[in-house]
């Protein structure tokens, strides 16, 4: 039985920062879209496999609470399983070139 996809506020507001910042900085919309997409991809098959990626010790030590990791290039997107209500929860995306250790949900 696959989990649903939810993205909390925090994380929809982070990728939507990127995505302007790129098209301020004239970064083609193509691209910007092949892009995106492939993070889509990463995010979608957690549906099925909700697990398939790492957890993160130190941002689940930060919070309390099991996070795990897709490292997608240059970035970063948590995330957290609730088996319960078989739901994926994506928490917080980064620029892995930032100081995200210092950052929280």
């Amino acid at each position: 039985m696959s989990y649903h996809i939810i993205f909390a506020p925090s994380f929809e507001r982070a990728i939507d920062r990127q995505i302007d910042y790129w098209l301020t900085q004239r970064v083609a919309p193509e691209t910007v879209d092949r892009w995106f997409g492939r993070l889509h991809e990463r995010i979608t098959a957690t549906a099925d496999y909700p697990r398939l990626y790492p957890v993160d010790e130190h941002y689940t030590a930060r919070i309390g609470r099991e996070t795990l990791k897709i490292n997608f290039g240059d970035y970063l997107a948590f995330n957290q399983v609730n088996d319960n209500e078989k739901a994926i929860v994506f928490i917080a995306f980064f620029c892995g070139r930032t100081d995200w250790k210092q950052e929280t949900v």
